[in-house]
């Protein structure tokens, strides 16, 4: 096994340690020896997408607020999950665990399959020996099954991330509130070196072909627009404020992706079945009928909001589909809940993009009506994207790039 490789030691696959690669019959000349546990000591890189526990031992991991307890009704690796619970008296629950080798998270983010029974956005930080740590968070919405969402990065400070030593969950809950997480699948994904930004825009208001179309054809930037396509406007003259046919088919000539946020934009959670599946299906049709077939495998969940049924009638239709709040997200273990940051302020946009030059990942900035404070807020993301591009830090990418990259 090679150095990469993890050994069971209190967690179901530990990353603190490495085996020799001998067999154990193998004759001991000492050097080898030597040369082998030398290379041990070595921070580890994780294996993408490998499990790291399932949390069938919670014994291994430090109980640091709140309860924690296995759960062996709800599982998706192994036979259990663990249940984090804050009582009155506690504002978060928090477990931790120490590796024993100093683990290199320079290119991969970690990951969990989380539920929740309320909406929430818990935590995963990671530490090196000097206190120095990075706060990935994820999103997601009350009484879904465990699912497995893309953490991004909301907060660093001053962490080396090529020698982490210490990793916790919580959530974070509040004075005399008892909420539970589901936790199971602890595991890592690649997070790209280069960061790649990917911009957007929901609901079809005429002022992101006004004032959007003009700025990116300056930068030669692609974007996205998430449209309700049953209210799409046949001419620019007719009544409304929606786009119409023919500057839905110049932002198509100019390398815009037309994609779905459903026939109405109407959210989700709020339909019947029925209803649910005529609006998603209604706009893949007439995006298909337009010519916009590319645009068919991405939607932008009306109000940010989903549930159980609405992410199983988006299943199988779409590819992408984009949620959440976080930047610098790693390749994403569930493709139908990537993370994206939506109405940026003009100070938050130089923040995040600097964290998305400096740490890598998968960066998502999303729009509605581009006017006054969103105007400006897009003019700061553009401007200081350029910059960044040009230095090399950063990357623009359609959907269809994001797609054929990183979903897997």
């Amino acid at each position: 096994m090679n150095r990469r490789a993890y050994l069971a030691s209190g967690l179901v696959v530990t990353i603190g340690g490495c085996m020799d690669g001998s067999d154990g019959d193998s004759a001991d000349d000492g050097s080898s020896d030597d040369a082998s546990e030398q290379e041990a000591t070595g921070p580890i890189e994780p294996e993408s997408g490998e499990t790291v526990d399932d949390f069938s031992d919670i014994d291994a991991w430090e109980l640091v607020a709140g309860a924690v307890a296995r759960d062996e009704d709800r599982a998706i690796v192994g036979d259990s999950c663990a249940r984090l619970e804050n009582r009155e008296s506690d504002e978060q629950a928090r477990i931790a665990y120490e590796f024993d080798e100093p683990l290199d998270c320079r290119r991969h983010s970690p990951g969990l399959a989380i539920a929740a029974d309320e909406s929430m956005a818990p935590l995963l930080q990671l530490f090196d020996d000097g206190g120095g740590h990075v706060t990935f968070r994820a999103t997601i919405e009350a009484d879904v099954e465990l699912l497995r969402p893309p953490f991004g990065i909301q907060h660093a400070d001053d962490v080396d991330l090529g020698a982490i030593t210490r990793l916790e969950i919580a959530h974070v809950a509040g004075e005399e509130i008892e909420r539970h997480l589901w936790i199971d699948d602890l595991h890592f994904v690649a997070r790209p070196e280069t960061g790649v930004v990917t911009l957007q825009f929901d609901g079809g208001h005429e002022s992101v072909y006004e004032n959007g179309l003009p700025i990116t054809e300056e930068y030669g930037y692609p974007a996205t627009v998430f449209v309700p396509t049953g209210r799409v406007r046949e001419e620019a003259d007719h009544d409304g404020e929606a786009l119409a046919e023919t500057q839905l088919e110049e932002l198509d000539d100019a390398g815009w992706t037309i994609a779905s946020h459903t026939a109405r934009s109407r959210p989700l959670t709020d339909l019947e079945d029925d209803e649910r599946r005529e609006e998603i299906e209604d706009a893949v049709e007439w995006l298909e009928s337009e010519g916009y077939d590319d645009g068919t495998r991405y939607v932008a969940y009306p109000s940010g909001r989903y549930d159980q049924a609405g992410l199983e009638a988006v299943r199988g239709v779409h590819e992408l589909g984009f949620v959440g709040r976080y930047p610098c997200q790693g390749e994403p273990a569930e493709p139908l809940l990537c993370s994206r940051v939506l109405e940026p302020e003009p100070e938050e946009v130089k923040e995040v993009l600097d964290r998305a030059a400096t740490y890598g990942g998968i960066t998502a900035l999303g729009w509605g009506r581009l006017e006054d404070e969103s105007l400006e807020s897009f003019e700061t993301t553009v401007e200081v994207l350029s910059e960044l591009e040009t230095e090399g830090d950063l990357e623009v990418v359609t959907p269809q790039e994001l797609d054929q990259r990183y979903s897997h």
